[in-house]
């Protein structure tokens, strides 16, 4: 089963406007320590650029919904690309830190 065909399943008819996306991203270098494949890490299975393009993300979405889409810097030009490939226009880039650590105490 294709993604496309997973998300229509999991959403039904519903529609949104604001779309959160964090894709699978994979990177070049996928024996990085940091690359979700890496093989000590086995974190999660990736998709190819052209992969997440053809997830059909409009099947989700309002005619005037916007888009936050989670882009590593390394692949900002890919994730432009994904972006006009799910029928979004680009405005404007924000930046958070991620760390790895809890950012409190939840004990």
């Amino acid at each position: 089963m294709d993604i496309s065909s997973v998300l229509r399943e999991q959403i039904g008819d519903r529609r949104f406007k604001t779309v959160l996306a964090d894709p699978p991203w994979r990177f070049v270098n996928r024996t990085g320590k940091m690359a979700p494949e890496h093989r000590r890490l086995s974190r999660y299975q990736t998709l190819s650029t052209r992969e997440v393009c053809a997830v059909r993300v409009s099947l989700a979405c309002e005619p005037a919904a916007h888009l936050y889409l989670w882009v590593p810097n390394a692949l900002f030009p890919e994730g432009l690309e994904v972006l006009r490939a799910w029928g979004f226009v680009y405005n404007s880039k924000s930046s958070s830190l991620q760390s790895r650590e809890p950012a409190f105490d939840v004990s």
